[in-house]
């Protein structure tokens, strides 16, 4: 389930089963793809994030697998300064020396972007 506030313009994230754009949220609206749904609640039961996959990274976001040792495999964005640990299917992003955290979803990872380059990245699901 999504809560309305880790929504940003921009984001991808399943509606229904359907891939659908959000382009912005006011109070209990998110609105989406020409459409728009409203609640009295903050989470949407509908909206359910896009799991993340390497596939996705490497094919929407840019990253490039650079090694593997063991069960840990290193990628890095060819643009920034950003690299991600996929251990166990689970995904730890770096900016430089420091560590971001853990992130899971398509919508996190567009925010992320947002918040380290100032930047929107465009991704075709």
């Amino acid at each position: 389930m999504i809560q309305a506030k880790d929504l940003k313009q921009g984001n991808k994230i399943n509606y229904n089963g359907e891939v659908v754009t959000v382009i912005g949220t006011h109070k209990n609206k998110i609105f989406f793809d020409n459409d728009y749904f409203d609640s009295n609640i903050l989470e949407y039961e509908p909206f359910k994030g896009i799991p993340l996959t390497e596939e996705i990274l490497k094919n929407n976001f840019g990253f490039k697998k650079i090694y593997k040792i063991g069960n840990k495999k290193y990628f890095e964005h060819s643009e920034y300064r950003i690299s991600f640990t996929v251990v166990d299917n689970c995904f730890v992003f770096d900016f430089g020396p420091a560590t971001i955290g853990q992130r899971g979803y398509v919508h996190e990872v567009q925010n992320l972007f947002k918040e380290l380059t100032q930047k929107d990245i465009e991704i075709n699901l």
